[in-house]
């Protein structure tokens, strides 16, 4: 779903990733703030019913699912998980579309959660066409670690409340430090919260959004 203005017009456009278990419909009201007479803002779903309700990009199945960088475990060997490479290759193609159909100028992806994760992944592939990156209340995968070398270097924004109790603070800080060690430019930051997107990350990312 689009939210804003005629694509004619728009210079940039703002992709809203949702988490796991949500929807479009749950970051309309943020795209609604975030838009601008030359921002597009797309909000698409996720391409699987969740088992718990509402969507998800890949399935939270114990027994298969991507792993997380944060705790140190190494980047697998192998090929990629094959629910991010999905996911990744849908988002990648709606990157391009934007930029080619529209003639968009400036992509940036935020995503939330599970949707954060999927951004950061994105966003650092190579050539991936992502100019910023927001990670709200997100975490690095292990997928993705492979590529922090080599890969895209958007700028990049993590939130994360230091009470989260579904994605732990510390795998927010040791993502951040993860992409600090090869380079990136990271704004980072820490809110007094669970996890959920407060006003400040609202503020924080209308702000980076215009950097």
């Amino acid at each position: 779903m689009t939210v804003s203005v005629d694509p004619a017009e728009t210079m940039s456009a703002l992709i809203l990733l949702h988490g796991y278990g949500d929807d479009r419909d749950g970051l309309l009201a943020l795209a609604d703030l975030l838009s601008a007479p030359d921002r597009m803002v797309v909000v698409p779903d996720a391409p699987q019913p969740s088992p718990v309700g509402g969507r998800q990009w890949w399935p939270l199945d114990g027994d298969d699912r991507p792993s997380w960088a944060w705790h140190g475990t190494p980047p697998p060997s192998g090929p990629r998980h094959r629910g991010v490479e999905a996911a990744r290759a849908r988002v990648g193609e709606l990157v391009t579309d934007l930029r080619h159909r529209y003639d968009v100028r400036r992509v940036a992806l935020a995503g939330f959660s599970q949707g954060g994760m999927l951004a950061l992944d994105v966003a650092l592939a190579p050539d991936s066409g992502v100019d910023r990156v927001a990670a709200l209340s997100a975490v690095l995968l292990a997928d993705t670690e492979r590529h922090l070398a080599g890969g895209s270097r958007p700028r990049i924004l993590l939130a994360h409340g230091e009470h989260d109790d579904q994605i732990p603070f510390a795998a927010g800080e040791s993502t951040r430090a993860l992409l600090v060690e090869h380079g990136h430019a990271v704004d980072w930051l820490p809110f007094p919260g669970g996890h959920d997107i407060p006003d400040e990350v609202v503020c924080a990312l209308a702000a980076f959004l215009e950097l």
